[in-house]
């Protein structure tokens, strides 16, 4: 697969996206992008079986997985589960243990982790499920899961095969568009499993503000060490926001199956310029795209472009 950046003038223009010496016409297919929301959320301290054993068809738990509408991080679904007590109502979270071990320690949070044996809930890996199918007639079409925000590393399998790892996938506020073409089953059902990890610095909670007009304390806690990640820095606590308990771990951010044919134009990119300032009267556009070739084969086609006030 070849990726390049075109930098186009507003107007008829004609691209041609070489990957090998051969050209073959590029066929207009329509993109058809799919959000999965429904998935299974159990913690991997209870799940035992490893990533090619979830993402299998036949997968069947001996445990009870809870139902999740994703986007949501792992605290929300277990709230949405009546686990744990809506933190946003009057002191329900301290009821929830921290991510923090000193912190739970310290105010004895550790008796309310749902886990057995497990009193900080959030320090091992949570695993997302889903099972969804794909059309036989999208055979030979290419296939991408698209992951528009997971926190805070994630391993991703799809019917038995690891599709990316830990550290590949790592960071809140990243993308991630992972080609699953050869791993697709179209006209059966396919298996997706995504192994999210915790932070890799919970970072330590201030003193919580318990009374009515009590003192604020250090923003992102005593030690700062949340900012060793590339994360919401606020979920370890603010002025304006208590700690959010497991950091906002989970995948916080939809999911997309994204459907395609062998040439894909995306993050088309607008620009403006007013040559005759403080005249606003005339503008030159410009336009950026990505042009990705899926296939292995070079492809020629033509794209219109217009401008409509």
């Amino acid at each position: 697969m070849k990726n390049q950046v075109f930098h186009l003038a507003v107007a008829v223009i004609f691209l041609t996206v070489h990957t090998s010496a051969q050209s073959l016409p590029a066929r207009a297919l329509p993109v058809r992008q799919v959000q999965l929301t429904r998935f299974g959320l159990q913690s991997s301290s209870v799940v035992g079986a490893t990533g090619d054993q979830v993402s299998s068809v036949q997968y069947q738990s001996k445990n009870y997985w809870f139902p999740v509408r994703v986007p949501c991080t792992v605290l929300t679904g277990l709230v949405a589960n009546k686990v744990y007590p809506d933190p946003y109502i009057g002191l329900n979270n301290m009821l929830i243990p921290d991510a923090s071990d000193t912190f739970n320690h310290q105010y004895h949070l550790e008796q309310y982790s749902h886990l057995p044996g497990e009193p900080n809930p959030w320090k091992k890996p949570y695993w997302y499920r889903t099972v969804f199918s794909v059309p036989a007639a999208d055979k030979g079409r290419h296939f991408q899961l698209m992951f528009k925000g997971i926190n805070y590393r994630a391993e991703v399998w799809l019917n038995g095969r690891l599709i990316a790892d830990s550290s590949r996938m790592v960071g809140m506020f990243a993308e991630y568009f992972l080609d699953v073409s050869e791993t697709i089953h179209p006209g059966q059902e396919n298996a997706l499993a995504v192994k999210i990890y915790p932070l890799d610095e919970p970072g330590l909670p201030a003193t919580p503000q318990l009374e009515a007009m009590d003192e604020f304390y250090d923003n992102g806690g005593p030690t700062g060490d949340i900012g060793k990640n590339v994360t919401m820095l606020s979920s370890v606590g603010w002025d304006w926001i208590p700690e959010v308990r497991d950091r906002n771990m989970g995948i916080w951010q939809p999911v997309y199956l994204r459907t395609t044919g062998q040439v894909v134009i995306s993050q088309p990119r607008v620009i403006t310029q007013l040559p005759a300032l403080p005249d606003t009267g005339v503008a030159t556009l410009s336009l950026d795209v990505l042009l990705s070739n899926n296939d292995h084969h070079a492809a020629a086609g033509k794209l219109n472009v217009i401008i409509s006030p």
